[in-house]
């Protein structure tokens, strides 16, 4: 990334008038005065038109660029609501002609909406569609097709273009309240076909309630298709109405629409973004005149009220992206006064109606190919930076730095904040006793600056707002915008439509007259198509820039009811070549152009170039191979429907959806391993028994009995010989939020094996605790030959986040198990993993433990005694850990560790640093228990402060005398965190401040000190959870295999869900990680992943993966991942020489979270002098096999 430094000289007589001089910026507003753009879309509200009795009074309008009159120079299009359209010829130098009357566009008596400019007819000249709406009757709203005649000479000899309307005669005057449409040439027989997105706003139901899907064409907010039927005697086109025919059946109210090929099948598909409760729109083109939605299948949510859409390959990965705006502040007063409060009925109202799950941001989806021929979204705008930009309307992706990868640019803008809440709860009052007048005068108006974002170039990108540096600080209320090359100097334009006042024009002051910079080089690329698509509209182009690939599918219909230029633009960074560009053209044909050159503007034909076919990318093997046949005797988990908001209404996510845990062990001693996974409240537990078929395969069977109730929520499993008789004992913890503590069903369970796979609970085995644990592991801590127990205490349900006991249980060598906890164990914290390691090689097992608001807390172990280590380095990373494992990822022979957490890809980030505050209290006295969550917002004067995360009506259900002390939203959307707790002064507070919240691996440098890494990008897009580590490209270094997502997130922050399943590879060169795409993998883990475990079958290993309410599903590694070699019951550690290194791999009772895996190790090839090292210190001869 590059910041702009135009080169120019200050005269030193500026120096004597000022003593600074204000930096330039990317951007250069150009003033109307100056440049002849005056159109301004002026609204005018009266008693019976107003936002009140009417929504989309202020939905405003858009742009269109294109060249009308052929000089070469990109001329501007505008409409309007009760403004008249205006066209306007670019003069050059940024000085533009109002030619509207003598071209005939005004429009005139419309209310306009979107722009689509296309060649129509086939004479090569651009066309205007214009859309209409909310005038009545229909007529006076049908939409306007506008063909371009050719120039007549004006005044001065400037060529001006005359339009003539022939929508109804091409059957194309539709009168369905249209937002914007698309041509496109959807069944590829030459010609433009035509898209029409339709929003009526029906008084007679409320937009926002959940009513049965209308699927059948039916409903009055159907889009429509028509077909092109070629053109006729007069040489117009004709369509016909094809919209049940084609599949277009299902309704919304349609705000943006995109053509794409998300798929690249070469046919052009379409991305519709709808408002309110009614759900997106991806309608895949099924090559046969047919589309299907397939929003359900490739994306997991979507924004709520969803604005304006540009699809574009965002990290030049050659896969379009998808970006989509909404209504979520930035600023932390606005989101405390504008944002309506949580609502878990939406997710059970989604689940009842078959909706996808919607939230109020903007969604940043990245397109993952999982195989050649499926596609999977995730959602990362949280993450990148982009999810919070007020009431948007347009998104435009286009590289207006000329690096190679494309920016954002977002408009926004509300002249009335409807949604504010204390104009709200003033309407409700007032409705019935003020006049429309009065109230109107009540609703807040706000101008807001519109947004700019430079692109990191990253494959999951990160955004950094560049309103400021780029020259958009302009306060404005904004809705369509377009960006063209107005000057044809290499670098990008921006024109922005506004209401009630005068239009943006920006210039763009990367390239000027007196400076070319020697860094960066651009490319702009006009096609010429064949027959009637003579723009070539649904090309794909791609640009092999030596160490990148740019592409870029030609369709000028982008951002929010506009058009902007057909001239693809590409930017070239430094260290890029310009080796060839391919062209994918409509028809399927391909075509390579290999001469030329940057810095140029060049027309490319379908009849020129190279024949081009497409080539395979050479790829290899996947690292793995799913094999759920294997665990085809799992049911579905299932978890009880349990409402953890009901009871503590702030809490950041729920507590009661941790589950299930997976625990591996020969249970009826056949020398198989076999499967637990854990029971949810009222569900019992599943047991599955290693077997072989008829044939010797490996089976999976429902085995053993269990003597369990339905009633616990079964967390932490473990399979250990508690009683010394040679077989797998069962340690169940129980857990979750569902029950007070003095309930039966959160008292952990110990259940003994009779040798053959059946259990029996030990009632009297374990001491009296009472907790709602997370973990359990074992290890012989103080070596008397037997297995002792550490149990993580996680919560006290409807106290969170009270720090809770964890315990450190002492077995008698019987299976009777002591409570024998150091002082450091009372009030610990919210643990959620341990792990048994040897972290200073001493011979003597140590505990690592991780929680929600803890740092890692390391006790060294001295003589079979505990104590806290003072290890800074560690501790110092308070974090929301959830999962800890280890591995000697450098091979220097010691023991380092990954640990799992909540992530980046959230709302708690935005000051660019992670925090996270848990205030716990009875703040107000009554004998309950309070939880406030704070975190950093922007405040009023550009700072970062602490505020409360939630707000009022939210905060007040949790503590109603929040109501009392701010009577306006607004008052408390000015209160910071301190001065919220700090009303209850009595109070005695529990503080939990999180500032580290990405998953890890942690580098053990010896001495008891270590280094934090954070893992790539791609890990930190959702909650991890399982961890587990495995060497699966067989180099000799452990890699990382991680599921996560959190459906259970609170509902304004919505569903946590942009994992499916990752891999991410040790570099030794590198010395840290590397993420191996999803087709590479080919590990697809998308639900809610929690526990993974591996086990060995027939020699080789095999990952289960669990989801919570999800599918379990079976992995297995194509690549061998070395010789399986069991250790017994009391073997620690097993060490060897992997050439001139040293290296141990450990064997855990429990590793990575609620998981337990199969004991022994996989032996890299190559690895010799093996040891096998005891609990005791001591070594155990290795069997020869």
């Amino acid at each position: 990334m590059k910041t702009f430094l135009p080169t120019f000289v200050i005269l030193p007589l500026l120096l004597l008038v000022s003593c600074q001089s204000e930096s330039p910026t990317l951007f250069q507003r150009i003033e109307a005065d100056k440049s002849g753009l005056t159109f301004a879309n002026r609204i005018t509200e009266n008693d019976t038109f107003n936002i009140l009795a009417f929504e989309y009074v202020y939905n405003g309008g858009g742009v269109g660029t294109a060249d009308f009159n052929g000089d070469g120079l990109t001329d501007l299009y505008f409409s309007g609501n009760t403004a008249d359209n205006r066209l306007y010829l670019n003069l050059g130098d940024f000085k533009f002609l109002d030619v509207t009357e003598q071209a005939g566009v005004s429009g005139r008596g419309r209310w306009c909406s979107g722009i689509a400019i296309s060649d129509v007819n086939g004479d090569g000249r651009p066309d205007l569609y214009v859309s209409a709406t909310v005038r009545e009757p229909g007529r006076h709203r049908a939409n306007l097709l506008y063909i371009n005649q050719g120039n007549e000479a004006g005044e001065n000899g400037t060529q001006i273009p005359r339009f003539t309307e022939v929508a109804g005669t091409c059957g194309i005057a539709d009168t369905s309240h249209t937002t914007q449409s698309v041509f496109f040439d959807y069944d590829r027989d030459g010609d433009l076909d035509l898209y029409v997105l339709v929003n009526e706003m029906d008084d007679r139901t409320i937009p926002n309630r959940y009513l049965p899907k209308l699927i059948d064409g039916s409903g009055r907010k159907n889009d429509k298709l028509y077909r092109n039927e070629g053109n006729g005697p007069d040489g117009l086109p004709r369509f016909v109405d094809a919209t049940r025919e084609t599949g277009i059946l299902k309704e919304g109210y349609g705000l943006g629409v995109s053509v794409c090929d998300l798929n690249q099948d070469g046919w052009p598909d379409l991305y519709v973004t709808n408002d309110y409760v009614t759900n997106d729109l991806l309608w895949i083109n099924n090559q046969d005149g047919t589309f299907t939605d397939r929003a359900a299948e490739y994306l997991k949510h979507t924004s709520y009220s969803a604005m304006g859409t540009d699809v574009a390959d965002l990290n030049n990965d050659g896969l379009d992206d998808i970006i989509t705006v909404d209504m979520y502040p930035e600023g932390n007063l606005r989101r405390k006064a504008m944002m309506p409060p949580n609502n878990y009925n939406g997710y059970l109202n989604n689940e009842r109606f078959g909706y996808q799950p919607q939230f109020t941001r903007n969604s940043l989806q990245i397109n993952r190919q999982l195989n050649d021929s499926t596609f999977r979204f995730t959602e990362v705008g949280m993450q990148a930076g982009v999810a919070a930009t007020d009431w948007s309307w347009s998104p435009l992706a286009a590289d207006v730095d000329n690096d190679g990868d494309r920016d954002l640019l977002i408009t926004n803008g509300f002249p009335r904040d409807v949604t504010d809440r204390d104009f709200m709860d003033y309407n409700v009052v007032m409705s019935r006793l003020a006049s429309r007048e009065v109230r109107l005068a009540q609703i807040p108006s706000v101008k807001i600056a519109n947004y700019a974002f430079e692109n990191d170039g990253h494959d999951i990108p990160s955004f950094r707002k560049r309103t400021a540096e780029w020259g958009f600080e302009y306060p404005s209320f904004s809705n369509g915008a377009a960006y063209a090359d107005l000057d044809n100097d290499g670098d990008l334009d921006y024109v922005v439509n506004n209401i009630n006042d005068s239009c943006f024009l920006f210039r763009n002051n990367l390239i000027t007259p007196d400076h070319r910079p020697d860094a960066t080089h651009w490319l702009t690329i006009t096609l010429k198509g064949q027959g009637q698509n003579t723009g070539a509209l649904g090309a794909r182009v791609t640009v092999d820039a030596g160490s990148r690939t740019m592409s870029a599918y030609n369709h000028p219909g982008r951002g929010f009811l506009s058009s902007v230029s057909d001239v693809l633009h590409f930017g070239f960074a430094p260290g890029d070549s310009l080796v060839a560009v391919t062209v994918a053209w409509p028809d399927g044909n391909r075509r390579i152009y290999k001469d030329v050159k940057w810095d140029q503007r060049v027309t490319l034909s379908a009849m020129e170039g190279e024949p081009d076919a497409p080539r395979a990318q050479p790829t290899a093997a996947p690292l793995f191979v799913e094999t759920s046949d294997l665990v085809r005797q799992l049911p579905m988990h299932r978890d009880c429907l349990f409402i953890d908001f009901n009871v503590q209404p702030l809490l950041p996510h729920k507590l009661s959806e941790y589950g299930p845990a997976l625990a591996v062990a020969d249970v009826n001693g056949d020398g198989l391993d076999d499967l637990y996974r854990s029971g949810s409240h009222f569900y019992r537990g599943d047991l599955l028994l290693q077997g072989r078929d008829e044939n010797g395969r490996p089976t999976f069977s429902p085995g053993g009995l269990l003597g369990t109730e339905p009633g616990p929520e079964e967390l932490g499993s473990l399979f250990f010989d508690a009683d010394g008789d040679g077989d797998q004992d069962l340690y169940l913890v129980s857990g979750g939020s569902e029950y007070s503590l003095d309930r039966p069903e959160l008292r952990d369970q110990l259940l003994l094996n009779d040798g053959a796979g059946n259990f029996t609970l030990n009632t009297g085995a374990l001491p009296d605790i009472q907790s709602s644990g997370s973990c359990v592991r074992a290890a012989d801590v103080d070596r008397d030959g037997d297995l002792d127990l550490f149990v993580g205490g996680r919560l006290n349900p409807g106290r969170f986040p009270e720090p809770v006991d964890s315990y450190l249980l002492i077995n008698d060598g019987r299976g009777n198990f002591a409570p024998a906890s150091p002082p450091e164990f009372s009030a610990l914290g919210l643990v959620c993993d341990a792990l048994w390691t040897d972290y200073d090689n001493d011979g003597w097992v140590d505990l690592l433990i991780a929680g929600q608001g803890m740092g890692l807390q390391l006790f060294s172990n001295r003589d079979g005694t505990l104590s806290a280590s003072a290890s800074s380095s560690l501790s110092g990373h308070t974090g929301w850990w959830n999962g800890l494992n280890g591995a000697d990822f450098d091979l220097d022979g010691d023991i380092d560790y990954v640990a799992t957490n909540f992530g980046t890809n959230n709302l708690y980030g935005q000051s660019g640093k992670d925090y996270v505050g848990l205030y716990g209290a009875d703040f107000d006295g009554n004998g309950g228990y309070d939880l406030i969550v704070g975190n950093y917002a922007l405040a009023e004067d550009g700072s970062y402060q602490e505020f409360p995360h939630h707000q009022r009506t939210d905060t007040e259900k949790q503590l109603i005398s929040v109501k009392q002390r701010y009577e306006r939203h607004d008052q408390f959307g000015r209160a910071t965190i301190a001065d919220v707790v700090g009303g209850y002064p009595e109070a005695e507070v529990t503080i939990l401040r999180t500032d580290y919240l990405r998953s890890a691996w942690i580098e053990n440098l010896g001495g008891g000190e270590f280094k934090f890494h954070e893992l790539p990008r791609e890990a930190q897009s959702s909650p991890l959870y399982g961890v587990q580590t495995l060497d699966v490209n067989g180099d000799g270094h452990p890699d990382l295999i991680a599921i996560g997502n959190d459906y259970g997130a609170e509902t304004g922050m919505g569903t946590l869900d942009a994992l499916n399943g990752l891999v991410m590879l040790y570099d030794p060169e590198a010395g840290d990680f590397r993420t191996v795409t999803d087709a590479e993998a080919s590990f697809y883990v998308p639900g809610d992943g929690r526990s993974l475990t591996v086990l060995e079958v027939d020699g080789s290993a095999r990952l289960i993966a669990s989801e919570n309410s999800g599918t379990t599903r079976a992995f297995r590694p194509t690549t061998g991942t070395g010789r399986y070699l069991p250790v017994p019951p009391d073997v620690q550690r097993v060490t060897y020489r992997m050439g001139e290194k040293q290296t141990a791999e450990e064997v855990y009772y429990g590793s990575g979270y609620l998981s337990q895996r199969s004991r022994g190790v996989w032996l890299p090839a190559g690895a010799e002098d093996l040891k096998m090292i005891g609990f005791d210190g001591a070594a155990r001869p290795v069997p020869s096999k």
